[in-house]
């Protein structure tokens, strides 16, 4: 602590030893006057007011400060740039702006206090904003040069005033008043600087602040990296009153401002510093002309910032700060008390805001700056109300500077429709190649449309003739930064700016995103209803609009018809092939009807491999001992004249199992089973089922049934099979194993890749509105009273059990097509032919993996630099522990890490197989299969049956649901399975977020092989009695969106 008539302080700012001598100098300059104690004489009476007017001046002051703490329309030179948390952050804790690691978007203004000529003496102020936009940001701190303040309540800041009012003379009373002015004086006092970043600004108010160790007193300060030079001499402060300038000639008074301006090609760089102490109740710490020792509480690095860009004058006008708006966890200290320190912040607006400089004319351009001119080309999206009425700017930033805001206008046009593409002529400064851009919408937020939806922006320089490409694809309703659209590694960017954006653009998508933990399910966006979701996640307008249209055209359809209302049994199969005709019947669908053909065992095996759900089949590799199927019951179906133990070797048995589902609460209403299916492969190649069990164990009550039971026994074991089928297809091969991880992906998607990282690029496509199919899923079928599952499923409000049950044993192997087939032991097509689902996903799997291999390949060059991309690495580690997050179980199988090129590749193409070709193989059949209630009911209105020989024609009948449940089954399979008119399908590029000529090079090659494989297909359906064409690629949407 310093105190009046102390020997001279020092105080070591660098390697230089600098002397701040105020103390010893004022005691001199007394001695000289003749007074040895008290107050120095005022050498003119006019250097203050009188007591009166003073103190209703002071009054007034406070009154005014005491209801402000903002500083508007201040002259200066304003910078933008980034602040970096140090990864030590001695305030990490619950204030997130100082969470270690942490990018934050900054604005600097560097002003000084009093004087036009930036080479005199003068004291050197600095603004800092947390944000870049005019607004006051969340977090503003004003700083000055000087360790301790020449003020610290309204009425010492009057007196100071006044002395920076008046001339040398009132400065020189103001001085020799007390010790501590003087000192201030002469350390605060900067001359001729170099730089403004080079010195160092200190913030004198004292905040409380919750760190991770507690509540804890703080001083800020700006540190540069060289506050000596400027700093005035132990000769120059004997008269550090006189305002002077070095005996030199200069550049110009406005040195310091052409300086910033060239900022660009510099990125100058300053500290943000702390000093950190218990929390006290003793009143001295607080004051602002007392400074902390610098030994008992050493500057910590908080942040480094990095200053990038200066700002237009006129955006540097227009731009606000607020003092007294402080985030959560951070707080003024107002101790009590007569000298109320706290309100230093109040006061400072007035100090701070002081002019004598004009206001910049607006479009006015310095002398001797080039200028350059833009085409500037844009595309509004084509979705209903993609277009705005609002006001659009832009501002470019480049490798030299950036510009204003600059409207986007033509007189007597209607800018910026739906679907327009439209062209603009900008002239600006040269800011040399474009890195980034900045969009706004600046208009009444309800008096007319505000949000828009901008498909892409392309800028032409026309002085260098390079062109810039910009895709955006997303709405906008504020503002919003996007860099240039080059893909690249946050490794390989050397544009210190766009490294800085990425952090921020992630961690805001943090904040966006939240996950929301379900206990044993694959993670979820944050968000109770489809309504809570942000609206870049949520289905177009006029997708809402479709798929309510197909909903309500069947559910007009089946009312018609009184289906809806009816709760009475069917009379006959033909009275549910009447209902299913309410929609209309495909080459498939027709084809099972016909002749009775899905009562045939030919008919069931041939849907386990082609069907609605062709991923639960398995080899039967040894015997199953809760399945106790002998050759006695089945030897008889073998038709190789082999014993059923030497087909099992042989490879020629298979099962479907359905543990699940066991021990699950049944509503009393509708029924299910657990059932266990075997399969036999004949020798004509052809999948038949040999034996069933409807419970997983097996006894008196639950029998095997074969085909060698009467015909309606078998008939109606087969049946309960298809109902069990259709609750795992529908709760979780469909919903979970489909939508839900999607979901997952797509929210890990946003939340750790930028949309300039190569593989954000090539994944997007790929999750179009897969969150808010997920969510519309949880939120029709799983929430309420009124869900479809409670209407048709037997496991009502136990669902959530089920996909819990089953997502225990998930690994992502299941999403792998080459080891999923291998490890359900159906890889191999002489073993087990006629699997079309299988031979269809092989063929575009490894036609997916060579096109991800192409892209990846001209990003990735080795192996090491998978290694090194931290997003890429980040993506991973919270796919891994969030988004397929796991309670129960084997471990998901996704690595620690990625070490690999081709390990990068499989994942990407798992990503985008499972979006595209895995759904359309769920989904899309649906109709086709459900529409019929006999071949795939929902659930059944009996118990399983116990004994043979006992089941009748009637008994099938009213086992099957009624037609009030069966209406609601084609009304959701009708729902799901209809494509949509905005479908974009494998092989199709509506929207190219790539930029670069040999990515889009390799996207018309992977169109090829599309139409390659599409005509393969075609060709193989040609022999086939029922064609299968969910994975023709034309009728593949490219996301799990429906």
């Amino acid at each position: 602590m310093l105190w009046p008539g102390s020997e001279c302080v020092v105080t070591t700012m660098t390697e230089d030893n600098w002397q701040n001598c105020g103390f010893q100098i004022y005691r001199s300059l007394k001695r000289k006057d003749g007074t040895e104690s008290g107050k120095p004489p005022l050498l003119r009476s006019t250097s203050f007011t009188a007591d009166t007017i003073r103190k209703a001046s002071v009054q007034w002051y406070k009154m005014k400060w005491q209801f402000t703490g903002s500083a508007n329309d201040l002259w200066g030179e304003e910078v933008q740039g980034y602040a970096v948390i140090d990864a030590n952050s001695p305030l990490a804790g619950p204030v997130d702006f100082f969470r270690s690691g942490r990018v934050n978007q900054i604005r600097v203004r560097f002003f000084n206090l009093s004087r036009g000529d930036d080479a005199s003496d003068d004291f050197r102020c600095a603004f800092l904003k947390f944000g870049e936009t005019e607004n006051e940001g969340p977090l503003d701190l004003s700083f000055s040069t000087g360790r301790v303040s020449c003020f610290h309540n309204t009425a010492t800041l009057q007196e100071f005033l006044t002395a920076l009012d008046g001339d040398e003379d009132c400065t020189r009373d103001w001085a020799l008043r007390m010790p501590n002015n003087y000192y201030a004086l002469a350390d605060g006092i900067r001359r001729y600087p170099k730089c403004r970043t080079a010195l160092d600004y200190h913030n004198y108010a004292t905040f409380s602040v919750k760190t991770g160790n507690g509540n804890k007193l703080v001083r800020f300060r700006l540190h540069g990296n060289n506050d000596v030079d400027s700093r005035l001499s132990k000769q120059e402060q004997e008269e550090a009153w006189i305002i002077q300038r070095p005996d030199m000639e200069l550049p110009s008074d406005t040195y310091l401002q052409q300086k910033l301006r060239n900022i660009a090609q510099e990125n100058l760089t300053m500290k943000l510093q702390v000093q950190i102490r218990d929390i006290t109740d003793v009143k001295s710490v607080f004051d602002p002309t007392t400074e902390w020792e610098e030994n008992d509480f050493p500057w910590c690095d908080l942040a480094d910032l990095c200053l990038s860009y200066s700002v237009p004058k006129l955006s540097t006008e227009r731009a606000k700060y607020n003092f007294c708006s402080l985030p959560e966890h951070i707080q003024m200290v107002v101790p009590e008390g007569t000298e109320d320190y706290g309100s230093l912040i109040q006061i400072q607006e007035k100090v701070l805001t002081s002019t004598t400089r004009k206001k910049h004319q607006e479009g006015l351009t310095p002398a001797g700056h080039k200028e350059t001119t833009f085409l500037v080309h844009v595309e509004t999206g084509n979705h209903l109300f993609s277009g705005t009425d609002a006001g659009v700017y832009i501002a470019l930033y480049g490798t030299k500077g950036r510009t204003k805001k600059i409207l986007l206008d033509k007189l007597f046009h209607n800018d910026f429709e739906r679907g327009s593409k439209e062209s603009y002529y900008i002239t600006v400064p040269v800011i040399g190649d474009v890195k980034f851009l900045q969009v706004f919408l600046i208009g009444g937020k309800y008096t007319f449309k505000r949000e828009w939806f901008l498909n892409y922006i392309v800028l032409m320089d026309l002085t260098t003739r390079k062109l810039f490409e910009v895709p955006v694809y997303r709405w906008i309703s504020d503002k919003i930064t996007i860099p240039t659209g080059e893909a690249m590694l946050y490794q390989k960017e050397r544009n210190t700016d766009r490294k800085y954006l990425r952090r921020i653009w992630l961690d805001e998508r943090d904040k966006l995103y939240p996950w929301a933990r379900k206990e044993g399910l694959p993670g979820c966006i944050a968000s109770e209803t489809y309504n809570g979701l942000p609206d870049e996640l949520k289905y177009s307008t006029e997708r809402q609009i479709e798929k309510k249209k197909i909903l309500a055209d069947v559910l007009i359809k089946l009312k018609l018809h009184k289906y809806t209302t009816v709760f009475q049994s069917f009379d006959s199969f033909d009275d549910f092939k009447t209902m299913s005709e309410v929609v209309p019947s495909s080459e498939t669908s027709a084809a099972i009807k016909e002749d009775d053909r899905w009562r045939t065992d030919e008919e069931f095996g041939r849907e386990f491999l082609a069907g609605v759900n062709p991923v639960m089949i398995r080899r039967y590799k040894e015997p199953i001992q809760k399945f106790p199927v002998t050759n006695d019951m089945v030897g008889n179906l073998l038709d190789r004249g082999l014993s059923l133990d030497q087909e099992i070797k042989a490879g020629h048995i298979y099962y479907v199992d359905y543990p699940h589902m066991a021990g699950l609460p049944r509503n009393g209403e509708f029924f299910v089973s657990d059932p266990i299916v075997m399969f036999y492969v004949r020798d004509s190649g052809q999948l038949v089922p040999i034996a069933i069990q409807l419970s997983q164990e097996p006894g008196p009550k639950s029998p095997i049934w074969t085909p060698n039971d009467s015909e309606m026994d078998w008939l109606l074991a087969k049946m309960f099979v298809k109902a069990a089928d259709s609750h795992y297809q529908s709760i979780y091969s469909h919903l979970v194993q489909t939508h839900f991880l999607m979901e997952a992906v797509t929210v890990t998607l946003h939340r750790q890749l930028p949309p300039n990282h190569p593989v954000y690029k090539l994944l997007i496509q790929h999750c179009t509105f897969t969150v808010a199919a997920g969510q519309m899923g949880r939120d029709l079928l799983l929430n309420g009273e009124d869900s479809v599952f409670k209407k048709i499923l037997a496991i009502p409000g136990h669902e959530i059990d089920l996909m819990k049950n089953r997502f225990k044993d998930f690994t992502v192997n299941e999403l792998i097509m080459p080891k999923a087939m291998a490890d359900r032991g159906v890889d191999d097509a002489k073993l087990l032919p006629n699997y079309h689902f299988r031979d269809d996903a092989m063929l575009i799997w490894n036609t997916l993996s060579e096109y991800v291999s192409k892209i990846m390949a001209l990003f990735y060059k080795s192996d090491t630099d998978v290694a090194d991309d931290s997003e890429m690495q980040a993506f991973l580690a919270d796919l891994r522990e969030e988004g397929l997050r796991k309670s129960a179980g084997p471990p998901n199988g996704l690595p620690k890490k990625i070490t690999s090129l081709p390990e990068l590749v499989e994942i990407i193409t798992m990503i985008i197989f499972h979006s595209s070709c895995y759904h359309a193989a769920l989904n899309f059949t649906q109709i086709d299969y459900f529409s019929f209630g006999p071949n795939y009911p929902s659930s059944m209105r009996r118990a399983p049956p116990s004994k043979k020989g006992e089941t009748t024609m009637q008994d099938v009948i009213d086992s099957l649901p009624n037609k009030s449940t069966q209406a609601v089954s084609i009304a959701f399979a009708s729902y799901l399975s209809e494509p949509l008119s905005d479908e974009v399908y494998l092989g199709e590029y509506q929207d190219s977020h790539f930029t670069e000529t040999e990515v889009r090079e390799i996207l018309d090659w992977f169109s090829d092989e599309m139409e390659k494989i599409s005509q393969s297909i075609h060709k193989r359906n040609i022999d086939l009695d029922i064609p299968y064409v969910y994975l023709l690629p034309e009728r593949v949407p490219k996301a799990a969106g429906q």
